[in-house]
């Protein structure tokens, strides 16, 4: 349904990252001071209509409204500005999940010749999915961890993390000692999996992982940590691994005494491929897999693991 309704307003240009991207609001040049919320509207917006690709095999055949003023000219997008905090809701605990986005402290360097990565500790080597070098990183780390300590949550679920263990030098330890620089030591911990549960790489062999990190001013890690790494839930039916494992952790909320348990997954996406292909439902790639670890979640989590 949603791609039945969507019309694409494209420049002119079929090269990825373009530099300035015209389409920002007011018929200025998008960019960290002018950008695009969800629910901005379009005015104006006059043009030629072109049924194409955008020069990439990431963006396919779409209708594209191409407007005129040189076939890459202005639109204007209008819309609310952005609120500077959320809305104050009751309860006093809040509990979060982050994408970081492939957030590795290790890199490959340019030209990505070499796989400095490995799966898991001690896993074979395996091309690093982050920043390529130093420079790159120090765009990307700053970004992150004014995002995660903005958050300001008691517990959050991290997401797309380097696979490298939970020592000094691994990345989710980079990430809560930079958190900490940014807030105040001892802001943030992180659970260790492998040590809770007596595993190694008990978050699996990939390149990424899911991870945990807690505030222990607000929150107390209790009972065992506990993750589901089963076949039949990695592999959701398919023929080889697919859903990253799940992890989940106990906490008692150090002002109440109250227990409450936290679960970090990552199901394979909608774009990926799994051995059944695209049922053309609006659901995606990977639907049944998704649906399959989905289930197998509900019935771990019922027979309480942690």
């Amino acid at each position: 349904a949603n791609a039945l309704n969507r019309i694409i307003i494209d420049d002119a240009l079929n090269n990825q990252n373009a530099d300035p991207i015209v389409f920002g609001r007011n018929g200025q040049p998008l960019s960290a001071s002018n950008t695009l919320r969800g629910g901005d509207v379009v005015t104006g917006a006059v043009g030629i209509m072109t049924y194409t690709w955008a020069g990439n095999s990431a963006s396919g055949n779409a209708y594209r409204l191409r407007p005129i003023n040189a076939l890459g000219g202005s639109v204007t997008f209008q819309g609310a500005d952005r609120p500077t905090a959320p809305a104050q809701i009751a309860g006093a605990l809040k509990v979060a999940s982050f994408n970081v986005l492939n957030y590795f402290n290790t890199w490959d360097g340019l030209p990505d010749t070499v796989d400095n990565c490995t799966n898991g500790v001690g896993g074979a080597p395996t091309d690093c999915r982050g920043a390529d070098t130093q420079e790159e990183f120090d765009r990307q780390w700053p970004k992150t961890v004014s995002a995660v300590a903005g958050l300001g949550a008691d517990v959050i679920g991290v997401i797309e993390i380097e696979n490298d263990g939970y020592g000094a030098d691994s990345a989710l330890q980079d990430l809560v000692t930079k958190v900490n620089a940014a807030t105040a030591p001892g802001t943030y911990a992180l659970i260790d999996v492998d040590a809770g549960t007596g595993q190694i790489n008990a978050l699996g062999t990939d390149a990424i992982k899911v991870a945990l990190i807690y505030k222990p001013a607000s929150v107390t890690p209790v009972g065992q940590t506990a993750a589901l790494n089963s076949v039949d839930f990695v592999n959701g039916g398919d023929s080889g691994p697919r859903n990253r494992p799940a992890l989940a952790q106990t906490f008692l909320e150090n002002s109440t005494g109250q227990r409450f348990t936290v679960v970090v997954n990552h199901l394979k996406s909608k774009g990926s491929a799994c051995d059944a292909p695209d049922a053309g439902d609006g659901q995606g790639n990977c639907s049944i897999v998704r649906t399959i670890a989905a289930n197998e979640l509900v019935t771990w989590l019922a027979a309480d693991p942690t």
